[in-house]
């Protein structure tokens, strides 16, 4: 699987949101509406989702074609709409382009952790927020990252307790 194609639409407004992105894989399926957005800690993406009925948030995602739509019908290991758990192997790696697409990408100028090229001056990192809410935390630097992954690591931890105490109690 490869990501055929990146459409960045920066958004030149006073709001915190910098772009909304839209990606296609194999020119098959699709994800729009992935926001990026700038936080406190710097830029973060929050990926498009909708509300269940049981009030948990779950990504979407469309394939763009019959065939691809029939793909996610069948019964295969990778198939995890069917198959809980990982699947056996790899199911993306993205191209080297499209990932250098995404660190070349200007968010525009400013003097937060997230400001101008994302790759500017070394590496990103970046871990699920522990809002659990369905985006991520980006930071500049290891020191950052690590304290926002024991954040998010702090809150799964909670959750489990709060979840453990309820079904015990």
């Amino acid at each position: 699987m490869q990501i055929t194609d990146v459409r960045i639409r920066k958004i030149e407004s006073e709001g915190k949101m910098r772009a909304v992105v839209s990606i296609t894989i194999d020119e098959e399926f699709v994800v729009h509406d992935i926001k990026v957005i700038e936080g406190e800690k710097g830029l973060f993406i929050a990926m498009p989702s909708r509300k269940a009925s049981d009030g948990e948030y779950r990504d979407i995602a469309h394939p763009i074609n019959t065939k691809t739509r029939e793909d996610l019908q069948e019964d295969s290991p990778y198939n995890t709409y069917k198959h809980s758990g990982l699947p056996p192997g790899p199911i993306c790696v993205p191209a080297r382009e499209c990932l250098q697409a995404v660190l070349d990408a200007d968010f525009g100028a400013g003097d937060g952790p997230g400001a101008g090229k994302a790759g500017a001056g070394g590496n990103i990192y970046f871990c699920a927020s522990p809002e659990f809410n369905g985006t991520h935390r980006f930071a500049k630097t290891l020191s950052e990252h690590n304290a926002n992954a024991n954040a998010y690591r702090s809150e799964l931890n909670r959750r489990a307790a709060a979840k453990k105490k309820q079904n015990n109690g």
